[in-house]
C-alpha cells in the first residue's frame, strides 16, 4: 500500500502487557546473545561489543521465537543479495534484449542464493527456529498498474545515472546508483527455491521440510498475513508496513519481525494486539503472551506528553498525537468491533497508497490519522470527502 514508516513509527509508542516479567525476558535476551554471540556475530560486530560499541540495539532477540515456524518476506532478502553484485546484475538483465535471461549471470546466481540459503540456515542453526516458509511475490497486481511504471521510470533514471556516474570514475557513487536499479525477476525467485530445494529437499517428498517456498498470487505481503491466519506459521519477518494493513483486514494479530540484526540477532517486535485484542490476555497457555504489544496506560501516556512539553520537541508532539488517534481507535473498537479496524484501513490508505496515484502532499501518517479520527463520528462513505474538503488549498493537486 505505500504507507512507508509505519511499522516503525507504530513500534514505539507500544508497550508489554502489564504484569508480563519484563526483567525476566530481558536478563534470558541477553543471556541468548552472551551464549550464541559467536553464532550471530562477525568478527567487526563481535570486536565493536568488546570495545563497549555495542550492536544490533533491538529490544528483542530472534531466539525468542525458538521453536516458532516464521514466514519470511524473500524479496527483502533477494535485494539485500543482489547488493553485492548489483553493477554486474543489473547490467546482465538490461543487457538482454530479448530479455531470455532473467536471472543474471552465474556468479551474480551465486550470491543472492548465498545470502538467503545463508540467512535460513543461521535462523535454524543459531536461533533454533523450528521452520521457515520464504514467501516470494507473485504477477504485478493490476490496480498498481500506475505505482509500477512510476516504478520503472525511476529505475531508468537510476541506471542512466549509474552509467553515467562509472564512466567518470566514480564507482562508488554508480554503485549506489545501481542498487536502487535492482528489480527481483522471476528467474532470481526460481533459482533461490532451486537452492533452497537442494539443500532441504523438495516439497511433496513426504517428510516436513525445514524451509519451503511460497508463491504468492500477487504480493507477499497478503500472503504473509494468510499464513498467520491459517495457523501454518506463529510470526512473519518483513520491513514493510503493508502487513500491519493485512493484519488488521482479516482481525488476526501475530508477531512482526522487523529490523532484524544479521550479526547480533537483536530485532523489534509488534503486534495489532493493541487494535484486535485491546484487552491483554493473562493465560498461560499463550506462548508469545509476552510478545504481544499494547498501548501504554493513561498514566504513562501523561507522563510522556509532559516529557515531550519540557523538551518542546515537534517529534514528542507527533508522537503524542499519535498516540491519542491509536487510543481513539482502539475505543472504538471496543465499542463497535470492526469500527476500528476499518478507521484505520482508511487512515493508512489516507497517508499513502500505491493503488492510486497520490495527489496530497505534507499528509504523513500522523495526519492521516489525526484526519480519519476527527471525522470518525461521520458516515463511512462520507468521512474521505470531508476529510478532502477540509484539507488547506494546494494540499491536493492535479485534476480529479
Amino acid at each position: 500500500m505505500g504507507i512507508k514508516g509505519l511499522l516503525r513509527a507504530l513500534g514505539p509508542l507500544l508497550v508489554a502487557p502489564e504484569g508480563s516479567s519484563t526483567a525476566e525476558r530481558d536478563d534470558g535476551t541477553r543471556h541468548a546473545r552472551a551464549s550464541d554471540a559467536s553464532s550471530f556475530s562477525s568478527p567487526a560486530a563481535r570486536r565493536r561489543r568488546r570495545e563497549g560499541g555495542g550492536g544490533g540495539g533491538g529490544t528483542h532477540h530472534i531466539r525468542q521465537f525458538a521453536g516458532r515456524r516464521l514466514a519470511v518476506d524473500a524479496s527483502a532478502w533477494l535485494h539485500r543479495g543482489a547488493y553485492s553484485c548489483c553493477s554486474q546484475l543489473v547490467e546482465a538483465l538490461e543487457s538482454s534484449h530479448p530479455p531470455t535471461c532473467d536471472e543474471g549471470t552465474p556468479s551474480c546466481v551465486a550470491r543472492y542464493t548465498g545470502y538467503v540459503t545463508n540467512r535460513c540456515g543461521e535462523l535454524l542453526d543459531h536461533a533454533g527456529v523450528a521452520r521457515i516458509h520464504l514467501v516470494f511475490d507473485g504477477k504485478r497486481c493490476p490496480l498498481k498498474a500506475g505505482t509500477n511504471e512510476e516504478r520503472d521510470r525511476r529505475r531508468a533514471a537510476a541506471l542512466k545515472e549509474a552509467r553515467k556516474l562509472k564512466g567518470l570514475g566514480r564507482n562508488r557513487e554508480a554503485e549506489e546508483k545501481y542498487k536502487m536499479c535492482i528489480k527481483v525477476t522471476t528467474g532470481m525467485e526460481r533459482r533461490v527455491a532451486e537452492a533452497v530445494q537442494r539443500k532441504w529437499g523438495r516439497s511433496g517428498s513426504g517428510k516436513q521440510l525445514k524451509v519451503t517456498c511460497v508463491f504468492s498470487p500477487y504480493e507477499a505481503d497478503a500472503q504473509l498475513a494468510a499464513l498467520c491466519r491459517d495457523g501454518v506459521v506463529d510470526a512473519v519477518v518483513t520491513e514493510d508496513s503493508d502487513v500491519l494493513v493485512y493484519s488488521a483486514a482479516i482481525g488476526v494479530p501475530f508477531p512482526i519481525i522487523y529490523k532484524l540484526d544479521r550479526d547480533s540477532g537483536d530485532c523489534d517486535v509488534l503486534t495489532m494486539d493493541w487494535l484486535l485484542s485491546p484487552n491483554p490476555s493473562n493465560s498461560s497457555n499463550d506462548p508469545l503472551a509476552e510478545l504481544r504489544r499494547y498501548l501504554p496506560c493513561q498514566a504513562a501516556r501523561q507522563k510522556g506528553d509532559n516529557k515531550g512539553r519540557r523538551d518542546s520537541s515537534s517529534k514528542g508532539e507527533r508522537s503524542g498525537s499519535f498516540l491519542s488517534s491509536l487510543r481513539c481507535l482502539s475505543r472504538r473498537e471496543i465499542l463497535r468491533p470492526g469500527a476500528g479496524v476499518r478507521l484505520f484501513i482508511q487512515a493508512c490508505v489516507l497517508s499513502g497508497c500505491d493503488y492510486a496515484p497520490s495527489r496530497m502532499t505534507g499528509v504523513g501518517h500522523v495526519g492521516a490519522f489525526k484526519m480519519v479520527v476527527e471525522n470518525a463520528h461521520r458516515k463511512d462513505g462520507e468521512r474521505f470527502l470531508r476529510v478532502l474538503r477540509s484539507l488547506p488549498k494546494g494540499t491536493v493537486t492535479g485534476k480529479e
